[in-house]
């Protein structure tokens, strides 16, 4: 049998997947990084929700039932006032969402990822991650919290007033109604008052201008009080 002599010496064309599949595999690569970004958002979201506080509402005066025994220096001239009722904390879905939030806090503090004095969950001391065991969220949620403390914040920012004054104001107003209070001076000269008198308890911060000792930047008074 004769051979031929091959002539054909070009180099064979090299075949590529087809277009289809180069497709497919961006397409797969897509949907991975979009459902890895979903998943992130979500965890970014319930992280957010879990180590955050009750959104307090931003009111213009005082509530009704606010302690008349504070007195207030320069209430005219305040930048703010917000007001975190207790009373949300003894709604149903809130207090289940409570008792999820103290449950998952309790597993974080046994594996030591967080420290059980860090975060509140409430402005009352009670809602302690430390504090929950499975007998106490059951009494919890049974239960109508009564001792549960409503919280007042008001600023002032900018007031022509020496720190002194402002904390002479305060300290002379306590004596007057029977607070206990001490007053603390902070290396970086900000004097906290803290005060407290039955079913009411707060804190003082005054904040000074280290260029101008007659006049205060920031002012800021927080209250806790049972209605």
């Amino acid at each position: 049998m004769d051979t031929q002599p091959i002539n054909d010496h070009s180099p064979a064309p090299i075949e590529h997947p087809p277009l289809t599949n180069d497709r497919s595999c961006l397409r797969r690569g897509c949907s991975w990084s979009f459902g890895c970004g979903l998943i992130l958002v979500a965890a970014l979201a319930l992280a957010a929700w879990f180590f955050s506080n009750p959104s307090a509402e931003l009111r213009a005066t005082l509530p009704q039932n606010f302690p008349s025994s504070i007195a207030m220096y320069r209430f005219d001239e305040r930048d703010g006032i917000t007001y975190l009722s207790g009373a949300r904390f003894n709604r149903p879905w809130n207090k289940r969402l409570t008792a999820v939030k103290l449950a998952v806090g309790k597993m974080l503090t046994i594996i030591h990822i967080l420290n059980p004095n860090d975060l509140l969950v409430s402005n009352d001391q009670t809602f302690a991650y430390k504090d929950v065991t499975f007998e106490w969220l059951k009494t919890f949620l049974k239960k109508e919290n009564t001792g549960v403390t409503d919280t007042i914040t008001i600023v002032w920012d900018g007031l022509d007033a020496a720190p002194q004054t402002i904390s002479k104001f305060y300290k002379q107003n306590f004596d007057a109604q029977d607070f206990f209070y001490v007053e603390t001076l902070n290396a970086d000269q900000t004097r906290t008052i803290t005060f407290s008198k039955k079913t009411i308890e707060g804190k003082i911060n005054i904040t000074p201008d280290p260029k101008n000792p007659n006049t205060t930047p920031h002012a800021e008074l927080r209250i806790h009080y049972i209605p």
